[in-house]
């Protein structure tokens, strides 16, 4: 959640209107918020937004079931089983990721998305990934 915000912070327009959007009850104050429009400004592609949904169900099962905070069991283990992006980035192999404990399944995913926001964020402050940028000041109207 903090990874995506600092994410789409750094992403979007630098200014105190922009950065105030992520406090409170403002429209990007909840991860659900940040993972729509981070996918809709085009920095996260389908799988990973996927992950980010599916983690997000994970930790409000955990937040509104405490007595029910386990991996073993479900809907954890099972949401946990769904996870893509550990076998795309991580380097494991799906048999090997298949024989993984639900609990390092989410770990690994959250190393997967840790790197990879990790490296969009440097991305765009490189220069390699396209920020938004305010326009510039547009006349409508000019006289004579």
């Amino acid at each position: 959640d903090a990874m995506l915000a600092d994410l789409l912070q750094t992403y979007l327009v630098q200014d105190k209107s922009v950065a105030a959007l992520f406090d409170g009850d403002r429209p990007l104050a909840t991860f659900s918020a940040r993972i729509s429009i981070a996918f809709a400004v085009g920095l996260l592609p389908p799988n990973i937004r996927s992950d980010l949904d599916k983690i997000r169900r994970i930790r409000n099962h955990f937040a509104h079931h405490p007595e029910a905070t386990s991996f073993g069991g479900a809907p954890a283990r099972d949401i946990c089983s769904t996870l893509s992006i550990v076998d795309k980035t991580s380097g494991v192999s799906t048999s090997h990721f298949a024989t993984m404990s639900p609990r390092d399944q989410y770990l690994m995913t959250i190393a997967g998305l840790s790197h990879y926001f990790e490296e969009l964020i440097r991305g765009i402050r490189n220069g390699q990934v396209v920020r938004a940028v305010p326009p510039d000041k547009l006349r409508l109207f000019t006289d004579g």
